[in-house]
């Protein structure tokens, strides 16, 4: 099936975590062509999709309503933030707990493509699916509306949005997981959703200050339509405005936080065990 997506809060309250003292907010946001941890924000998207569509379908972030499921296998060394959520087709708003001292990496708007596995026509060879994927997001890019792409942090605009594209080469999710959002779009468990490729805009943030901070950002895009060797694809125009609450805590906390933590899974480990819209 072509699937083409548009684009865990642990809640913890600890005593003096966010102070008044940090109500000083700062941060640096990173030109899109920056390397962080060794790789270009390019490569950081793709990362970022292979987390959202491999994370459990029950507990994704793409589905995410509250920010609940925001720290689902996301203990990378660049923190991920969802998009707005999938077929919402209107506003977002979440709550997330952003650990210190890591990068944040979000969509402003953005969009995935994967050809179907199997092909839909077997005598379809890889160059064949590859230009489909490419057509798809040139139509994509072609039909974004630049003038209405937003940013803000704190409610001070980011300048010029439309200069943070990034858009990737082929790359791979790696095996589909039983009971991922991507095994729910239809790629079969174990198959590995070749070729997929990615663009959209995109805002890395380094040095977020400890305190509350306000996240604001989307866009529109119009319909598209475009024959590829799969067959015609379509989308519906869509648009995105997402807010984030983003709790940063301070430098101690941090310690508190992982012993909180620790304790709870000493808890757990004495009980039983625990184990977009398609567009």
């Amino acid at each position: 099936m072509q699937s083409r997506i548009q684009s865990t809060m642990l809640a913890l309250t600890i005593a003096g975590g966010i102070s008044a003292a940090t109500q000083a907010r700062a941060y640096t946001i990173l030109a899109p062509n920056s390397v962080v941890a060794g790789k270009t924000i390019t490569d950081w998207t793709g990362e970022w999709w292979t987390w959202a569509l491999q994370a459990p379908q029950a507990a994704n972030p793409l589905l995410d309503t509250t920010g609940g499921f925001a720290n689902v296998n996301n203990g990378g060394p660049v923190y991920f933030v969802a998009g707005g959520v999938l077929g919402s087709g209107g506003s977002t708003n979440r709550t997330i707990y952003i650990p210190g001292n890591k990068p944040i990496l979000l969509p402003i708007i953005n969009l995935v493509d994967t050809e179907p596995v199997p092909p839909l026509d077997p005598a379809l060879t890889l160059a064949d699916r590859t230009l489909s994927a490419d057509l798809v997001l040139a139509a994509w890019l072609s039909a974004v509306n630049t003038a209405s792409l937003f940013a803000s942090i704190d409610g001070t605009p980011v300048a010029s949005p439309a200069s943070h594209l990034q858009v990737t080469n082929v790359f791979d999710l790696g095996a589909t997981k039983p009971d991922s959002l991507l095994e729910g779009f239809g790629v079969p468990a174990g198959t590995h959703a070749v070729p997929t490729r990615s663009a959209g805009y995109w805002l890395m943030i380094d040095d977020l200050s400890p305190g509350p901070h306000e996240l604001r950002f989307g866009g529109s895009v119009g319909a598209i339509s475009v024959d590829t060797p799969s067959g015609l694809q379509s989308l519906d125009s869509y648009s995105a405005n997402v807010t984030v609450t983003a709790l940063v805590p301070e430098p101690a906390s941090l310690l508190l936080l992982g012993t909180a933590l620790a304790l709870a899974g000493l808890s757990r480990g004495r009980g039983h065990g625990v184990s977009a819209s398609i567009r």
